[in-house]
């Protein structure tokens, strides 16, 4: 694991990087909502999952929903991965595996003192 601190990203490549994380969070959670719905009427429609009892069809629906989620973000994976790759390889060497390794070129021409 790598970290990497912001502010040693250029302004337009922070940016860019923040609205390709936010999408792929909405992603996320579109994902979640559009598997509860569908894990919804798995367990109001199908007459088998309807004989089950009340908890088997509570996990039948969060399993269906975690599928669900799942197949969403993979698609959607194919155009935020490499995107957000792209930047985390750019940056590759403003990044360390320690994170009080990282030097901040702000801090340090401001002289702040961060002990």
């Amino acid at each position: 694991m790598r970290y990497l601190l912001s502010n040693n990203m250029s302004y337009e490549d922070r940016t860019a990087m923040e609205r390709l994380w936010k999408g792929q969070r909405r992603v996320t959670n579109l994902g979640w909502f559009a598997g509860f719905f569908v894990g919804a009427g798995v367990i109001t429609l199908d007459p088998i999952v309807r004989k089950w009892a009340l908890g088997w069809r509570g996990f039948a629906m969060i399993g269906v929903a975690a599928f669900t989620k799942m197949m969403i973000c993979q698609y959607y994976s194919r155009n935020y991965g490499p995107l957000i790759g792209a930047y985390l390889r750019k940056y590759q060497d403003d990044g360390a595996t320690d994170a009080w390794e990282i030097r901040d070129r702000k801090r340090e021409y401001y002289n702040i003192d961060d002990s």
